[in-house]
């Protein structure tokens, strides 16, 4: 098989692990070039990220 590269988009930070993290973890056990993007900051979510922007 081929390599190939796989981008995951998310829109918040845990969206592409609950949606499709077992794919995730056997594309990069195949040896595919995996990369993630989450469009969200977390600032409501993980308070302490909102204190450390100040």
């Amino acid at each position: 098989m081929m390599k190939q590269k796989i981008l995951v988009l998310a829109p918040h930070t845990d969206d592409g692990e609950l949606g499709c993290g077992g794919t995730i973890v056997r594309l990069i056990d195949e040896g595919q070039d995996v990369y993630y993007v989450a469009f969200s900051i977390c600032e409501e979510s993980v308070p302490e990220c909102s204190r450390n922007r100040s």
